[in-house]
């Protein structure tokens, strides 16, 4: 088989997630193609960022919550982990990610062509973040956009201190917090003054396990 990975999550209704698909075998990679299904129920599909796979690679049938991708070039010797594209997704019903994503052969059968005329089935593997059964997720936070204050939520799979900073877009540093994290989910209250700037605001945390960055939207009143 060739697989394909993604980080199973916990998602919220309401909520905008960016999934992203990943390929750990891609030396001597001549083509793959495979479709997925997202469930209208669950989620729906904002919007695509490009990796290995580009704008001209993929189809998308909104109305089927379909997405078609079909690449081929050349061997290619790309490095481990390389990102296939991503999936950013508006969260209609709460539940987990490998429940509201999956593969379609009917639509299109998932295979990958390698060196030598080797022909894999295509399968999609849902990773966990930790062994514990605890829900994984990107930074949120919520609302957004907002106005007076937002809730930043974040998972660390053990206690750790994290710093929390938000910045403009001419990287102006509007707030910076340094806390104390719990294991499993942590949810925060940024509150804004008179030092912040309407618009876009980039929100980073940095924490040992990982940095993320998310776009937020601050309307001043």
């Amino acid at each position: 088989t060739w697989p394909i990975h993604t980080l199973d999550k916990w998602m919220e209704a309401g909520e905008e997630h960016r999934i992203s698909f990943k390929a750990k075998e891609t030396n001597d990679l001549l083509g793959f193609q495979f479709a997925l299904r997202l469930d209208p129920r669950q989620v729906r599909l904002l919007d695509i960022d490009y990796g290995l796979a580009q704008k001209e690679n993929v189809e998308t049938d909104t109305e089927r919550g379909l997405v078609a991708v079909s690449w081929n070039r050349p061997p290619v010797f790309a490095p481990t982990d390389s990102l296939l594209f991503s999936l950013r997704l508006k969260v209609l019903s709460s539940g987990q990610l490998r429940d509201a994503v999956s593969f379609s052969p009917r639509y299109l059968e998932g295979e990958a062509y390698l060196h030598e005329n080797e022909k894999r089935p295509v399968v999609l593997n849902f990773d966990k973040k930790s062994d514990l059964d605890y829900p994984t997720g990107e930074l949120q936070n919520f609302p957004n956009p907002f106005e007076e204050e937002t809730q930043l939520r974040f998972f660390l799979p053990n206690a750790a201190e994290v710093n929390v900073i938000v910045s403009d877009l001419s990287g102006k540093i509007c707030h910076q917090s340094h806390i104390s994290g719990q294991e499993n989910w942590n949810q925060i209250t940024l509150k804004t003054n008179e030092n912040w700037t309407a618009g876009v605001l980039f929100c980073t945390l940095e924490t040992p396990f990982y940095t993320e960055t998310k776009k937020m939207i601050f309307i001043k009143n």
